[in-house]
């Protein structure tokens, strides 16, 4: 079957821990005509794909999104773009380092 909406636990699936409280936060504030379409990480940021929206929706996103890029995708510390692997990644330290060693980051 086709879904042709993303539920908040689908989404939270689609990317790291550290970024739960990002989708919480778009999906809280969704208005109830939206269904959001698409969940994914792009170029280290949180990407967040709504279907038809009014401009202040548009706009927490985006601010959702600049906030993705200052919090570890893995465990929501502060944390920066990175890419030691030529892959880039929002990540605290602690997990760049292990990022860079090709260390799992994920369960």
């Amino acid at each position: 079957m086709h879904k042709d909406h993303i539920t908040l636990h689908d989404a939270q699936r689609q990317v790291g821990k550290g970024w739960h409280e990002l989708l919480l936060e778009a999906y809280r504030n969704k208005p109830k005509r939206v269904v959001i379409v698409e969940v994914k990480e792009k170029w280290g940021g949180l990407r967040i794909t709504p279907s038809m929206a009014d401009m202040a929706y548009y706009d927490l996103l985006d601010e959702i999104e600049n906030r993705s890029l200052t919090i570890c995708e893995v465990c929501g510390k502060p944390g920066k773009p990175t890419e030691p692997r030529g892959w880039i990644k929002t990540l605290c330290p602690e997990h760049a380092e292990a990022y860079a060693k090709g260390e799992t980051l994920w369960e």
